[in-house]
């Protein structure tokens, strides 16, 4: 059994790493990529973006990233709980890191 269990947690280890997350902002100006971290791995800009104030690409940027690691998380959690079982102490653990991990973006700017 437990050399079955160290194969699932093997197996979903290789699909979790490569979970690779696209997310457009509404309006198309850019797209993001994100690894199953939420690291972003490209960003995509389109000659609309070019056309915006920068306070507004940054907010456009930090919402898809912010989206793209809540997908990131969402795929994870629904593999592990594939695997395991969605009350396994495997996907509660995701959870947990998920939020613990969660990138802080500085949404200072937005603020003001």
């Amino acid at each position: 059994m437990s050399q079955h269990r160290a194969q699932l947690m093997q197996d979903l280890a290789v699909q979790i790493e490569a979970i690779h997350v696209e997310v457009t902002s509404p309006g198309g100006e850019m797209t993001v990529h994100v690894d199953a971290n939420g690291r972003l791995i490209d960003i995509d800009l389109t000659s609309r973006a070019m056309a915006l104030e920068p306070s507004r690409v940054r907010t456009l940027l930090l919402d898809s990233l912010d989206e793209a690691y809540e997908e990131a998380t969402r795929r994870s959690v629904a593999l592990a709980s594939a695997a395991f079982g969605p009350d396994a102490p495997t996907v509660a653990g995701l959870r947990e890191n998920a939020e613990r991990y969660r990138p802080q973006l500085n949404r200072e700017e937005d603020e003001q």
